[in-house]
């Protein structure tokens, strides 16, 4: 009897499951609204009692629900019981719709509407070919990228650049800064004052859960007031050669930010230099731009924030340095004073003797008709549009020794030759006549004797080391007590 009751009871419960399970799916699923991290779910229901849906992330749904078996549901994806291949029970009831959340943006997910009767413990499931569809939520990752131009608050320069990235519809930017706004994409704008500015880019868009603003800091650095310090500089004009320039960076004020300075220098002559001091030399005359440029550091990087300074110098060719006198001082009966000038970068020069008379070449010689001192001027004008005077004095002075000999003639005639003449204080002579040289005497323009040697050898060097330099007379004595002087000139003698 027993055995009937229990056969009774399976045959009822076969007929009332065949009659509950649901034949029809749910339709039009579909998703009516979603954003970066939500998605709602909606469809027109099958006949069943009750539907639960399910969601898996990046992959199709393998699950099947087993018949008698109630499953919990939690609209917030991924906090429910996980099942084959990450699928999650995200609702389980008799509505048409469902909003679910925790999504992850810009990703795809697959979801399947199941009908069911709704019975409890004895809950029938319509599974097969249950529709399915896959939607991704929104994404949008925001960005801009900062092009620093010049970051010195006197003149800085910005230039930002939207590189967000966004699927979501009709999603307008915009960036705030300096309580100003721009509404493009890329736009170019300087800032006020100085500092860390915070300049944002804001997205306008209907989808909640998602990014809508992005900030990034733009350092400013102060003013410096940069000067260049020409305490050390002698002059912005000077002559090659002995030119020497020095010149160092003064900052007034600079940004109160942990930073420091890089210094470059360039010369005008190809050269330049890392240095804070600049200490330049230049080897040839000419007219030179000198640049500084000094550029701001921070943890030991480069900055856009610079600055400029530059001034022209001008070496010139010292046009005197080539003035020279073959001789200062000269006797009136034999004087010829030589100048000459023999710089190169002079255009013109003018001579002036103090006698009345002038010249005009650069190599010139002149003879003055009366003793006397005579200011001699030499005026020049040289390449690069300097002018100058220079100044000399020379000296004619009177006869005191009488001639008795003798012209390059009467020294052959006689078989004597003194020589060089003129000399750096060591002269010779040759004597090839019959008669020997007793004594050697110089005397000098006063006709004060300076000098004597007995019995000179000929060929034998005669040492006037000790005299000055200028012109003196030199007499030979011969054996038969006879007299020959000439004129001897000394000159560039290293006493």
């Amino acid at each position: 009897m027993k055995n009937y009751y229990i056969l009774l009871l399976i045959f009822l419960y076969s007929i009332h499951a065949e009659a509950t399970r649901p034949t029809v799916h749910a339709s039009n699923l579909q998703a009516i609204g979603k954003d970066c991290k939500t998605l709602t779910l909606s469809w027109t229901n099958g006949n069943g009692m009750g539907r639960m849906v399910i969601a898996s992330e990046d992959s199709l749904i393998k699950f099947t629900p087993q018949d008698s078996f109630i499953y919990n549901y939690n609209s917030q994806f991924g906090s429910s019981v996980k099942y084959n291949e990450g699928a999650y029970i995200v609702f389980n009831g008799v509505s048409n719709s469902v909003f679910i959340t925790n999504l992850k943006q810009n990703t795809k997910y697959y979801f399947t509407v199941i009908e069911h009767d709704n019975n409890g413990v004895y809950t029938q499931y319509y599974s097969n070919s249950a529709p399915s569809i896959k939607d991704s939520t929104y994404h949008i990752e925001m960005d801009f990228s900062v092009t620093v131009h010049d970051s010195c608050e006197r003149k800085n320069s910005y230039t930002f650049t939207n590189n967000s990235v966004s699927n979501i519809p009709n999603t307008t930017y915009f960036y705030t800064y300096d309580q100003d706004s721009s509404f493009l994409s890329n736009f170019t704008t300087s800032l006020n004052g100085f500092g860390y500015k915070v300049v944002y880019l804001k997205a306008n868009h209907a989808a909640l859960g998602c990014p809508n603003e992005v900030s990034k800091q733009v350092l400013v650095f102060r003013n410096r007031n940069l000067k260049l310090d020409f305490s050390k500089l002698k002059d912005s004009i000077q002559f090659y050669p002995g030119n020497y320039f020095e010149m160092k960076t003064q900052f007034l004020s600079i940004s109160p930010y942990p930073h420091g300075i890089l210094y470059k220098w360039w010369t005008g002559d190809g050269d330049s230099s890392t240095f804070p001091v600049l200490k330049k030399t230049y080897n040839t005359e000419g007219r030179y731009r000198i640049v500084l440029e000094t550029t701001v550091t921070r943890a030991s990087q480069r900055t856009n924030c610079k600055d400029t300074l530059s001034l022209y110098v001008e070496v010139l060719h010292d046009a005197f340095l080539n003035f020279e006198i073959n001789a200062s001082e000269q006797t009136l009966d034999s004087n010829l004073f030589e100048f000459s000038n023999i710089d190169s970068t002079v255009t013109s020069q003018t001579w002036t003797f103090g006698d009345g008379t002038s010249a005009f070449d650069q190599e010139v010689s002149h003879s003055y008709s009366d003793t006397g001192e005579f200011d001699v001027s030499l005026f020049v004008e040289t390449n690069y549009g300097y002018s100058g005077t220079k100044w000399s004095v020379v000296r004619v002075l009177p006869n005191k020794v009488e001639d008795s000999v003798f012209s390059v003639t009467s020294i052959k005639s006689l078989a004597l030759h003194v020589y060089p003449n003129p000399n750096k204080g060591l002269v010779y002579f040759e004597n090839s006549s019959r008669n020997d040289i007793d004594a050697i005497r110089i005397y000098d323009t006063a006709g004060k004797l300076v000098f004597e040697e007995l019995n000179p050898q000929s060929k034998e060097p005669i040492h006037l080391e000790t005299l000055n330099n200028g012109v003196y007379t030199i007499q030979l004595v011969d054996d038969t007590g006879k007299l020959y002087t000439s004129k001897l000139q000394i000159q560039s003698n290293p006493k």
